[in-house]
């Protein structure tokens, strides 16, 4: 009876634990659809830029697309790179983006998003872009203006429209202009502001994710702000869109 009763006793604890675990698993999957990017109360929300139809319809008709610094953000029919893969396969290339593995005029489209501020010269993976796209080849490219430091492992970057268009000069331009509004800027801004009055990791959370709540509605009227060109003065990011010049 003792060994049934001590059996049973394990066997709820373990029990116990696995729901524990489970729980703790399902909250941060709660957690992370709420309060992290692309979540209902994350500060930012990017502007519906005309460059994502484009991308659709490369995906659409099979063409190589390339998603330089995808990371965890996998875009279905594209192959993601990053240099922080622990397993390679079809759809993911464990590479920098300054050093490609990917042959001269090869690609059809690539994207680099949110990736140039994370690295110390942002002219090697523009060149990389060139090298490896076919002439006519899209690139889609954006970079913080006006935003809070966000070290995944370093920040080390902010630039102007005009800056990234000089960047981008041996391309021609499709488009360019804001990607991220002054809105979602000032929201993030504000979250990161409130990590600065604590020092208390449970509190710092805490607060971060009560100013996450308070502040995002502010994103959604940026898109009001789109086209006002005295808008772009505050931006929280702006992008570049362009293709491979023919010789």
């Amino acid at each position: 009876m003792k060994l049934i009763a001590k059996i049973h006793y394990r066997a709820l604890i373990i029990t116990f634990s696995i729901k524990t675990i489970s729980d703790m698993g399902l909250k941060r999957k709660i957690g992370d659809k709420l309060f992290y990017r692309g979540g209902i109360f994350h500060p930012t929300k990017g502007l519906n830029l005309n460059w994502k139809k484009d991308l659709q319809t490369a995906i659409n008709e099979k063409k190589k697309v390339i998603n330089i610094g995808a990371g965890q953000y996998h875009i279905e029919g594209t192959i993601s790179i990053d240099p922080f893969y622990e397993k390679e396969d079809n759809f993911h290339i464990k590479a920098y983006g300054e050093d490609l593995p990917l042959e001269n005029d090869s690609i059809d489209f690539a994207i680099c998003n949110a990736v140039l501020e994370h690295v110390k010269d942002p002219k090697k993976i523009i060149d990389e872009i060139y090298r490896i796209l076919k002439i006519g080849g899209k690139i889609y490219v954006d970079i913080p203006f006006i935003y809070p430091l966000h070290a995944a492992p370093n920040d080390y970057n902010r630039m102007t429209l005009p800056g990234l268009e000089i960047l981008c000069e041996r391309f021609e331009k499709i488009d360019s202009g804001m990607c991220l509004g002054p809105n979602s800027a000032l929201a993030q801004f504000l979250v990161t502001y409130s990590q600065a009055l604590f020092k208390n990791k449970g509190i710092k959370k805490l607060f971060r994710n009560i100013t996450k709540i308070l502040v995002f509605p502010l994103k959604y009227f940026d898109k009001f702000l789109a086209k006002n060109k005295e808008a772009l003065s505050v931006a929280g990011g702006i992008y570049f869109y362009g293709k491979k010049k023919s010789i």
